[in-house]
């Protein structure tokens, strides 16, 4: 199914940027960059106050069991997300046409399950959709260029 095939393929984007991240160097970032990922992290918490009724992050954190070096480590993990796949951008030198935006407005309309373009504009913006379709073309990249080695497996019956 295409929801599947989807899926699927998600995973193996995250898979390959992990990998990524994992053999790169990160030497040094910005104040702005760390201050923008922690932004990231905490803007993707915000929506659980609500739905436990808690009074602010730090009650979010502790309600989750989460500790400073919890946070600090999805902090790091988002950082060295964005600036790996921003390299990738910038060393393939990916940018948006008209029709990537176009498709990927309306696919990420159908993700969220959006019928009006703005509403869905209104709630995340433009600059973040943007944002979001680079990045998936930064990821997909990753998928065309990566020698993957398919590896058959046999069930052992019990």
């Amino acid at each position: 199914t295409d929801s599947y095939a989807a899926e699927s393929r998600e995973e193996l984007q995250e898979e390959l940027l992990g990998q990524v991240i994992d053999a790169s160097s990160i030497i040094q970032y910005t104040a702005k960059d760390y201050d923008a990922a922690k932004e990231k992290v905490n803007n993707a918490y915000l929506s659980y106050l609500d739905l436990f009724g808690l009074e602010d992050l730090d009650d979010v954190y502790e309600f989750l069991d989460m500790t400073d070096e919890d946070v600090e480590e999805e902090i790091q993990s988002a950082l060295y997300r964005t600036l790996i796949v921003n390299a990738i951008i910038k060393n393939e030198d990916l940018s948006l046409s008209d029709e990537d935006y176009e498709e990927g407005v309306l696919y990420y309309m159908d993700q969220n399950e959006f019928e009006s373009r703005e509403e869905f504009m209104e709630t995340f913006g433009e600059e973040e959709v943007r944002t979001q379709i680079l990045e998936d073309k930064a990821l997909n990249f990753l998928v065309e260029h990566a020698q993957i080695t398919e590896i058959e497996t046999e069930h052992e019956p019990d």
